[in-house]
């Protein structure tokens, strides 16, 4: 039997992306602290003295952190290579920009281990 759990103390989250048909490029940038959590278990049950049957199981689970948002025109990154911070809310916004990213994920796996030698 294995149990475990994970907590991450600091997380940096970086995106970079490409808006083709707007002629944009996107920086988000954000931050956390001990907010992202995984969870597994596994059991290994003997068949014989060279076989087994393993099962294991994980669950990540990072909730929905927000942050900063850069962008600028594909043209003036070229030139530039920095970004600038987005301007505050435009005209048809309802929000100022910013970034937010989360995850979660669930692994379930079942295998057979034979030793040969």
């Amino acid at each position: 039997l294995d149990l475990g759990f994970q907590i991450a103390p600091y997380l940096y989250a970086e995106s970079f992306d490409e808006h083709h048909l707007r002629d944009y490029v996107f920086l988000d940038i954000a931050e956390s602290f001990f907010n992202t959590f995984r969870w597994n278990c596994g059991l290994e049950c003997r068949v014989s003295k060279r076989n087994s049957i393993q099962f294991s199981a994980a669950w990540f689970y990072m909730p929905t952190i927000r942050g900063e948002s850069y962008s600028m025109k594909k043209d003036e990154y070229a030139k530039r290579g920095k970004f600038l911070k987005s301007p505050k809310k435009q005209k048809g916004q309802e929000r100022d920009p910013e970034s937010g990213t989360s995850s979660f994920y669930c692994d379930l796996s079942l295998g057979l281990k034979f030793i040969i030698f």
